[in-house]
Formats: C-alpha cells, structure tokens, sequence
C-alpha cells in the first residue's frame, strides 16, 4: 500500500515539473522568435474584469494576443454575438484551440495572426494584456481604427495617451484599466 501511494506522489511531482518546465519552454521560445513573451492572465483577474466590461448579446469581443483563450471563455458567460482571439505564437494558438474546442458553442474563432494587421474597426470591446513595448505601436491604431463607443482594457500596463473610464485594482497596485473611444 505504501508503495502505491509513494508511486502516485512522484507521478504528480512528475506531472508538475513537466508543465512547469513546459511552460518555460513555451515562454522562452515565444519571447526568442516572436520578442514578447506567453503569459497567461490570472483567471481571478479575467473574473475580476470581465463584468466590468458591459459585454451583451450583441457584442462582438476580440482578445489580442488570447494565450490560452481563458478571457474568450469568460466572455462566453455573458453571451455576446461573437468572440476572436489573435495570436501569434504557434504553441499558444493550439493551446487556445485545444482550451476552447469543447466549450465554445460555435462563438469562438481564432486566428493565428498578428493582430497589427488586424481590423480593429469591428470589435465592440477588446482585451489587451500585453507588455508596455507591445502596446506602443498598437496605440495609434486604436485611436485610427476603433469605432465611437468601443471599450478596451488594459491589464497592467495602461495606454499612455488615453485616459481610462475606470480603473479596477486587481491585486495591490496591480491594475486593469478600462477605455472608451
């Protein structure tokens, strides 16, 4: 019996040392050949923003740069008209599909593209959880492209050039920042 359980313990120290050495992996190659790195958000913060963001049955809601898809997922709870996430890193993209495959009700669509050369005219509310040097050159495209009345947040870094709608304190001094055009 003692031996059972001992094989049971080590097969979940295993299990946890690959995903965490998986995850590192998946980190450093996203951060060598695509420069920023795969960082999920906490689910507690996507919970935490999510029903701030006024999302109905007719919105349409992207995430750039969706990870995993947890906020598309999320989003899905309030039933809006449409959901797409855009990602650029291959590893994250199939962890997104896979993420999403069962639980999407056919409102999911991903795409595994720069969201740069994204329209953005289209989405009523966006998800934004970048580095500072990733939002930089996404600023002017939203001001050129987001419609009157689009909401986007920020979480963790805010948009220089914008002045948020409301700001949600999310652990400490660690921040979610909401706009609108």
């Amino acid at each position: 019996m003692l031996i059972v359980i001992i094989e049971i313990i080590a097969g979940f120290i295993f299990s946890a040392v690959f995903l965490v050495m998986a995850y590192l992996i998946i980190s450093i190659i996203s951060l060598v050949f695509i420069r920023v790195p795969y960082v999920n958000t906490p689910l507690s913060y996507i919970k935490k923003i999510t029903p701030e963001l006024g999302i109905s049955s007719e919105s349409v809601v992207y995430d750039l740069g969706c990870g995993n898809g947890d906020f598309l997922l999320e989003a899905l709870k309030f039933n809006p008209k449409k959901c797409v996430g855009f990602e650029i890193a291959p590893i994250a993209y199939a962890s997104a599909i896979l993420n999403t495959f069962l639980k999407d009700k056919g409102k999911i669509s991903l795409r595994l593209e720069n969201f740069l050369k994204a329209d953005l005219s289209v989405p009523d509310i966006l998800y934004i959880y970048l580095i500072p040097r990733a939002i930089a050159p996404l600023e002017s495209k939203l001001k050129c492209e987001l419609r009157p009345g689009a909401k986007f947040v920020c979480v963790g870094s805010h948009m220089p050039n914008w002045t948020p709608i409301k700001e949600i304190i999310l652990k400490d001094n660690y921040k979610a920042y909401i706009y609108q055009k």
